[in-house]
């Protein structure tokens, strides 16, 4: 059972050791020549409309902080301006 067991060391806090012991199993079982060998995989609609949506909504969330630090600036250079 010994060579199973892996070892996590090097530029870390805590050295960490993996063993059968604590591996999780499911049925989600993938035979990972068929994975990897794949050209393309392909995924359901659902999960591409998924993926393109928290696209959309980190878009536009950034869009939301540049729009706010440009007011920001703004302001700044405003106030600046009046000061004069």
């Amino acid at each position: 059972m010994q060579e199973f067991v892996f070892f996590i060391d090097g530029d870390v806090q805590h050295p960490l050791t993996i063993d059968p012991t604590v591996w999780i199993f499911d049925e989600r079982k993938v035979d990972l020549d068929t994975y990897f060998n794949e050209e393309s995989i392909t995924e359901d609609k659902d999960t591409a409309y998924k993926k393109q949506s928290q696209l959309n909504g980190i878009k536009k969330y950034l869009k939301v902080l540049h729009h706010h630090a440009c007011i920001q600036t703004e302001m700044k250079l405003s106030i600046r301006s009046n000061e004069k």
